[in-house]
């Protein structure tokens, strides 16, 4: 038994799907952009922008003044120290990533030297030989 569709079963299907089309569509551009990032760098530009454009500052803001509201001072700090350790590690990953690549590097050959993958051996082993 089939039934139809009401005008008001039509406007809340509309609204839903509008505020699915909302809630994705950050989350798509993100994505858009982290596959078009050539360098790490790139990559914390892109979760920077997709932070900065959710209006992620002022949301937190807002939660942080409701907090102090109800009395939660100390949630209401925390959540503005989050923020800014947030930011403050996004902001800087990129600077550790380039310092830490030759090292990782070096990490690499070094393994690979002393763990050849055809026999997966511990460095341990390779050194006493």
């Amino acid at each position: 038994m089939e039934q139809e569709f009401t005008d008001s079963d039509k406007q809340t299907l509309r609204h839903l799907n509008d505020l699915r089309k909302r809630a994705v569509e950050p989350f798509l551009k993100l994505e858009s952009e982290l596959s078009k990032a050539a360098s790490f760098a790139d990559c914390c530009a892109a979760l920077f922008g997709f932070f900065e454009n959710g209006n992620t500052a002022k949301r937190l803001q807002k939660l942080s003044e409701s907090f102090r509201l109800d009395g939660d001072a100390e949630t209401a700090d925390l959540n503005e120290r989050s923020w800014d350790a947030f930011v403050s590690a996004l902001t800087g990953l990129p600077c550790f990533a380039a310092k830490i690549q030759p090292i990782l590097r070096a990490f690499i050959l070094f393994f690979q030297i002393f763990c050849p993958c055809s026999t997966w051996e511990a460095p341990q082993k390779a050194w006493i030989r």
